[in-house]
């Protein structure tokens, strides 16, 4: 998964965590939805929303929630625009971006051609009954 920020993603004054591979939700559930525009003013629909696990580069499992489906990008996205709202901070030094939450480093990432990929391991399968909150990161879990 690849970070991103706010300027990067152009909708109608919002943003989110997003993915085009289904295979990777945990939870989901299917909705019909107005395009969200990326890039270049492109037109990409969701399809989806429900919850990803991750695992971390420390073996530590996060669950982002409200990931939404868009099976026509070929990346999928973390929004720090999200985390920023949901009291998450980071900095980017040395080509390498950390997300914190208080004094706690959550998430690596590492550049690679102009974008930061997430250092872990999207965690397939394993449909969890969760209640899919308007949060970023939800539940801490080792393995």
């Amino acid at each position: 998964m690849c970070l991103y920020s706010q300027r990067d993603v152009s909708s109608s004054s919002c943003t989110f965590h997003i993915s085009p591979r289904r295979d990777w939700f945990t939870t989901y559930e299917s909705i019909n939805s107005d395009s969200l525009l990326i890039g270049n003013d492109i037109a990409c629909y969701i399809v989806g929303i429900g919850l990803v696990k991750i695992k971390m580069y420390d073996g530590i499992v996060k669950t982002l929630s409200n990931i939404r489906n868009i099976i026509s990008l070929n990346k999928s996205f973390i929004s720090l625009g999200i985390l920023d709202s949901f009291g998450y901070q980071y900095s980017v030094t040395g080509g390498v971006i950390r997300v914190y939450k208080g004094s706690s480093v959550v998430m690596i990432g590492k550049k690679i051609e102009g974008l930061y990929f997430l250092l872990g391991e999207t965690m397939i399968g394993g449909a969890a009954s969760l209640d899919i909150p308007n949060s970023g990161i939800i539940g801490l879990q080792h393995m």
